[in-house]
């Protein structure tokens, strides 16, 4: 949970070094806003994709959608945050504890399922589309003001 409070200030000072110190190397403006872009959009379709598997999935849709339409600012706030990092995807898998049906173990087992293979991929993609290429970038931007 603690790594969770951690993902936005990560996410401040990713922006703000692509908005501010990035113009410092104007060569690796675009490399910097391209990957953080991409990172954001791959994110966003996790999150959007997890959710869809959850809605879709026979043996979980009721119970998801009553959640779901119970708790709609929620999940907008969920996506919003999972756009930033797919860790807060991290609270889908909690999402069976709040429901009435809790005693349902299958669905539970199912629904954490679900959630993490698409936290596992966000990690996969996220370490290649955001963490490697932004060391990169940090690193020449460094190399190239000095």
């Amino acid at each position: 949970m603690f790594r969770l409070v951690l993902i936005i200030p990560n996410f401040i000072l990713s922006a703000l070094f692509v908005a501010h110190n990035s113009n410092d190397a104007p060569e690796l403006y675009l490399p910097s806003v391209l990957f953080l872009s991409v990172s954001l959009l791959v994110n966003f379709c996790i999150a959007i994709n997890a959710i869809y598997k959850g809605i879709k999935n026979p043996v979980i849709v009721n119970n998801f959608k009553e959640w779901d339409k119970k708790h709609q600012s929620l999940v907008a706030i969920l996506i919003i945050l999972a756009v930033t990092d797919y860790g807060y995807l991290t609270i889908l898998k909690d999402v069976p504890m709040f429901m009435k049906k809790y005693e349902q173990i299958n669905i539970f087992n199912l629904f954490m399922h679900i959630s993490g293979a698409a936290i596992t991929w966000g990690a996969f993609l996220d370490i290649f589309f955001r963490n490697i290429p932004q060391i990169i970038i940090q690193v020449s931007v460094f190399i190239v003001i000095i």
